[in-house]
């Protein structure tokens, strides 16, 4: 699975295989990339969320039994202090 934010360089995937969620950020914003695991009461249950500066993509395994469940990756551009901006949800269906 692969998800873009479009935000210039700024991306997120999340790996399926290996359970792997990576940020990316662009050339003047760090990258945010989250992953929500839908539950069986229909709820979602937030991973940590991998953060990374500029220039630079930095990915970390994230445990996940999914079950068939939908998956949901968010992928946001870091403000100049932090914050998540231009965000964009990619949604997947159960496997």
């Amino acid at each position: 699975m692969f998800g873009h934010s479009g935000l210039g360089a700024t991306s997120g995937r999340y790996e399926d295989s290996t359970d792997t969620v990576t940020a990316c950020g662009n050339d003047y914003h760090g990258g945010y990339a989250q992953l929500k695991v839908q539950q069986a009461d229909g709820s979602w249950a937030d991973k940590e969320p991998v953060r990374t500066g500029a220039r630079t993509c930095y990915s970390e395994r994230r445990e996940v039994q999914r079950e068939n469940a939908m998956l949901k990756l968010v992928i946001c551009q870091l403000g100049d202090w932090g914050q998540t901006q231009y965000c964009e949800t990619k949604t997947f269906s159960g496997a």
